[in-house]
Parts: C-alpha cells; sequence; structure tokens
C-alpha cells in the first residue's frame, strides 16, 4: 500500500509519471485481453505525452535525474514491447504480473539510461521515494536472469541477513529436518567459487524449508514478502558469479539458477529465460558426458538433467535432455521415479509446485528412451 501510495502522489505532482503509469496499464490491460475499444489508442498518446513531459523535465533538471524522472524511466523501460506470443496460463495477480514481464521486451534504451542517471545518484540506496529502489532493483535482476548475464546494481538486501531472519521464525520441526539434509554438493569445493554457490544452496535450502514451515504452520512463519526478497537476493548472487569452464561447476550454477527462477510458489518465470538457460545447460551437460563425469558424479548429473528438463518443458528441447539420461546408471523407467525424487534431497529437492512437473519429465523421458530402445 506504501508504494501506491507514493507512486499516486508522485503522478500527482509529475506529470510525465502520471502519463507512464497510464501507458504501463493499458499495456497490461491489452495483454490479458481485458482491453477496452480505444487502449491502442490510449497506449500511444500515454506514451507520446509521457515522453514529452519527460524531455521538458530532464531540460530543466539540468544534468541532476530526480526520483520523479528515474520512475517515469523504469516504467517506460519495463513496458517496451507486449509479445503476446503465448496466451496467458494464470489468473493468480502474482502469477500474472510475472507471466506479464516475461513478455514483455524492455525497452533497452530506456533501460541504458536507467541505469547510467542512477549510477550519477550514486546508486540505489541513495533514492528517496518509497519502493522506487527496490523496483529498480527487481527490474535489474530480473533482466538479468532472462538474459543469464550479471546484475548492474548493488543488491539491496544481503542473502545472508535475510536468511538469518528466517531462521527466527524455525520451530524444532524445522531445525530437526534441516539439520538431517544431505549435502550432494561438496565436489564444488574443488572450484574457486565453489563455496560462494555452496553458500547460495545452503541459503536456498533455509528457504525452502521456511516455506515447508509456511505451509505447516503460517502464523509462525515470517512475512511472505522476505522469502521474496530472499529469493531475488539469491538469484542476484547466483548471477554474478562467473561463468566458468569447469563444467560441473557450470552445471551446479545453471541448475541453481533455474531451481530458483522455478520455484512456484512467488513468481513462476515464464518467457526467454527457459530458452537461454535450457541451452547452456544442456550443452554444459554434453561437456560433463564427454569428460566422463556420469563415472564420477551420477547422481549430481541426473538432478541437474532434470532441472534441465523441467525448465525445457513443452519445448522441443526437452528431448534433448531426455537423451542425456541414456548415460545414468540408475534405470530411466517410471517405477525409478521415487528413487530419483529421493536422491534430489542431496541437492535442491523435487519438491512442492516442481513436484509435478519433474516427475511429467522423467516420465517423458521413460517414454522416449524405451521407444528408442523398441525401434
Amino acid at each position: 500500500m506504501e508504494v501506491r501510495r507514493a507512486a499516486f502522489t508522485t503522478s500527482t505532482s509529475s506529470p510525465h509519471t502520471l502519463f507512464a503509469i497510464i501507458y504501463a496499464g493499458a499495456c497490461y490491460r491489452s495483454y490479458f485481453k481485458d482491453a477496452v475499444p480505444g487502449d491502442n489508442l490510449l497506449q500511444l498518446q500515454a506514451k507520446q505525452q509521457a515522453l514529452a513531459h519527460l524531455r521538458e523535465a530532464v531540460q530543466q533538471a539540468d544534468g541532476n535525474p530526480t526520483d520523479e524522472m528515474l520512475m517515469t524511466i523504469a516504467l517506460l523501460a519495463i513496458h517496451g514491447s507486449v509479445q503476446p506470443l503465448k496466451p496467458p496460463r494464470f489468473t493468480a495477480p502474482l502469477y500474472r504480473d510475472n507471466e506479464f514481464y516475461s513478455n514483455v521486451k524492455f525497452d533497452q534504451t530506456h533501460l541504458r539510461a536507467l541505469r547510467t542517471l542512477v549510477g550519477q545518484r550514486g546508486g540505489l540506496k541513495k533514492l528517496g521515494i518509497h519502493g522506487l529502489s527496490n523496483i529498480i532493483s527487481m527490474i535489474d535482476t530480473f533482466q538479468s536472469l532472462m538474459c543469464l548475464n550479471k546484475p548492474r546494481f548493488e543488491p539491496l538486501f544481503s542473502a545472508s541477513a535475510l536468511s538469518a531472519v528466517l531462521q527466527e521464525t524455525w520451530d524444532d520441526v524445522t531445525w530437526t529436518r534441516f539439520g538431517k539434509q544431505e549435502d550432494g554438493f561438496q565436489f564444488l569445493d574443488n572450484y574457486e567459487d565453489g563455496f560462494r554457490l555452496r553458500r547460495i544452496i545452503f541459503q536456498t535450502r533455509i528457504l525452502l524449508e521456511t516455506y515447508s514451515l509456511f505451509l505447516r504452520n503460517p502464523r509462525q512463519a515470517p512475512d511472505l514478502m522476505v522469502a521474496v526478497h530472499t529469493r531475488r537476493s539469491l538469484q542476484h548472487a547466483a548471477l554474478l558469479l562467473d561463468h566458468r569452464a569447469e563444467c560441473l561447476f557450470e552445471a551446479a550454477r545453471l541448475a541453481a539458477i533455474i531451481f530458483l527462477a522455478e520455484l512456484g510458489w512467488t513468481l513462476p518465470v515464464v518467457g526467454g529465460f527457459q530458452d537461454t538457460a535450457t541451452a547452456l545447460l544442456l550443452r554444459t551437460l554434453k561437456e560433463c558426458g564427454l569428460q566422463q563425469c556420469w563415472q564420477t558424479h551420477p547422481d549430481f548429473l541426473i538432478w541437474a538433467t532434470v532441472m534441465g528438463g523441467l525448465a525445457a518443458h513443452q519445448t522441443p528441447r526437452l528431448r534433448d535432455f531426455a537423451e542425456l539420461l541414456g548415460e545414468a546408471s540408475l534405470p530411466v523407467t517410471k517405477d525409478s521415479w521415487l528413487q530419483v525424487k529421493s536422491l534430489s534431497l542431496k541437492f535442491l529437492p523435487f519438491e512442492y509446485e516442481l513436484t509435478g512437473t519433474c516427475h511429467a519429465f522423467w516420465d517423458e523421458a521413460c517414454d522416449l528412451l524405451s521407444g528408442e530402445l523398441v525401434t
């Protein structure tokens, strides 16, 4: 509510922000086919007015960008052009929001301007309008996630501090569950950034246990927004890790990013992310096969391959991930699913909303591989 109030207050004193908000709303309504006659004209006129008033404001600011200008540029940046390549699937507000923004092509000119101007202001923490720094941070991380490149801004919140806040609410059951977890990522200690990636995975497990507590006892669990901020901070940290030539490390990094992105209980990611992530992970897993890693790390590679299949569901690339399982020592049969789900507990578990899609990929992989054996 405070963010909404801040946006309303800003729009009443800033014409370019008012028209940018109108433009953004018209784009959103149009995508979900809730548009009324004249919406396309409204989008065009509102954007033209926003740009005209923004140019005037920039001239008057004399090189000192205001918070209001940054808010307008942020809105224009994330509403570059709607790409309705897929029909809307979700109805819940959080799901609808993420689906919409995953199908919007960001305006790179405005995005570059936003990053430059925020830098001139001294960074996100120097912004005054309530929620503005969080909005821009979210845009930066989301855009980086779509392209799998490094975020430009510093994280607003420490993942370690947020994880500690989550653990403050834990009950004895949660601590016991957490203490019994196995760690299948010990091999990461052999790599330069292995400690950093293991810490991200460790904190992701804290996030998962907190969600389990939320399902079991909502009154004791922390505010869900703390979990949302934690996930975004973990995504930010994972995206900051350097791409490495070592295939096992890179497979773990990419699979962890996919896991964080695909967690369906906050904002399920749809759109261009899957295509980029699965292409990179598939190439990395093939390299693992060439280096005989299936003999040394079979459980990890099953887990990482299923994560790739999860992200590739309903795409032609799913078959490619299924074929990789031909190297697995574990029988790729439908009866093996419970064993596969059990081994995932050593890594990041195929639980909650991920279970159904991971199970569906395994079944489809079984069908594809058994069909190839028959032919």
